[in-house]
């Protein structure tokens, strides 16, 4: 068994082929509601200023952006800034 976590996704290899795949998916969902709530419990919330720059020589993806999102450039700054 292998868990490979990325941005948005988990993904589980198996060994071994699953007898009752609704059974496992269930308990697996059953496991990450609760650890969330418990990881919830014991953190405390702090706001994290994170430096960032627009300028063109730095934002390399902002076009892509742009272009992916259809926002302006005002309005993906203001997104991510408020």
């Amino acid at each position: 068994e292998e868990v490979v976590p990325s941005y948005h996704t988990v993904t589980i290899f198996l060994k071994k082929p699953l007898r009752d795949t609704d059974t496992f998916i269930q308990s697996l969902l059953a496991k990450w509601e609760k650890y969330v709530l418990e990881g919830r419990e014991y953190r405390k919330s702090k706001k994290l200023h994170i430096p960032v720059c627009y300028e063109e020589e730095f934002a390399l993806d902002m076009e892509r952006v742009i272009q992916h999102t259809g926002m302006s450039e005002k309005e993906i700054i203001a997104l991510h800034t408020n």
